[in-house]
């Protein structure tokens, strides 16, 4: 009986400090990095997306949306992106859901056709760093001095990525490359490069035609060294473009489908992509 008791109070402690932990769930990998850096030394926050599987087109599973079900806090981009996680979002209740693309007016009932991939600009990222570190505080207000210190040491380290990404690009540099769909944009301007164009702005269906023939006279008439592709889509028409002599496919990833999850994926994902612009200059 005294064996018991005792095996109850050194469980008991661990168990309160689990339950009272923060159960916090982030829709994509770069933005679970910089929550993961938000939360260094307090917790780890749960990814629901993983691998190669694409926010724009993905089927939300039972087991995920149990795992979205137990958390406490949910942060994702926008519908914009997470085209799958509106109609369950409005059904939850007792959430603190934090989206991120609110200066675009979007909310969990719109789907709005912008750009949703804001987290390609280490400036953006550390205002939606900001926004998450607030809204944290007010859902754990006993953790503030923590995630206010890790935040200041998060806004270091993006503006030590912005700063050496600025001094790879010259201001005004054109990329000899073609990206499959327009995910870029919020990186293009960050850094002022010029790309040849976009093969696709609708990457979920195949291009028509036409379309595929002034891709093919861009290739042509400018020189494009550069098939930008991101891993969750292999085009069946990409050998059409990428002739011998012609451009090299290269593969860029927004979303760092094989970068292991935590506080250095950001910055890997992010330096990772730029090298690969860089090679297409």
């Amino acid at each position: 009986m005294l064996r018991t008791v005792l095996a109850l109070l050194l469980w008991m402690p661990f168990t309160l400090v689990a339950a009272d932990a923060p159960r916090i769930i982030v829709s994509i990998k770069p933005v679970h990095s910089l929550v993961s850096n938000l939360l260094y030394g307090i917790t780890e926050a749960d990814l629901l997306l993983t691998g190669l599987q694409s926010p724009h087109n993905h089927q939300l599973k039972p087991s995920e949306a149990m795992r979205l079900y137990s958390a406490d806090v949910i942060i994702w981009v926008g519908p914009a992106l997470e085209s799958f996680l509106p109609n369950y979002l409005r059904k939850l209740t007792n959430k603190t859901i934090i989206t991120l693309a609110t200066d675009e007016h979007t909310d969990v009932t719109t789907h709005l056709h912008t750009d949703p991939h804001r987290w390609l600009d280490p400036i953006l990222a550390i205002k939606d760093s900001q926004r998450i570190a607030q809204q944290l505080i007010v859902r754990y207000p006993s953790l503030k001095n923590r995630i206010v210190t890790n935040l200041e040491l998060l806004t270091q380290r993006l503006l030590a990525l912005d700063h050496s990404l600025s001094g790879l690009f010259a201001s005004g540099t054109e990329i000899s490359a073609l990206l499959y769909h327009d995910a870029w944009g919020y990186f293009t301007r960050r850094y002022h490069l010029g790309i040849h164009g976009i093969i696709n702005p609708q990457p979920h269906s195949q291009p028509g035609v036409r379309h595929l023939n002034e891709i093919q006279q861009t290739v042509v008439s400018k020189g494009t060294r550069c098939l930008l592709i991101e891993p969750q889509f292999k085009p069946r028409y990409l050998d059409s473009l990428a002739t011998n002599p012609g451009p090299t496919v290269r593969l860029v990833d927004p979303l760092g489908a094989d970068e292991p999850a935590g506080i250095n994926a950001y910055f890997n994902i992010m330096q990772a992509n730029a090298g690969t612009f860089a090679r297409c200059r």
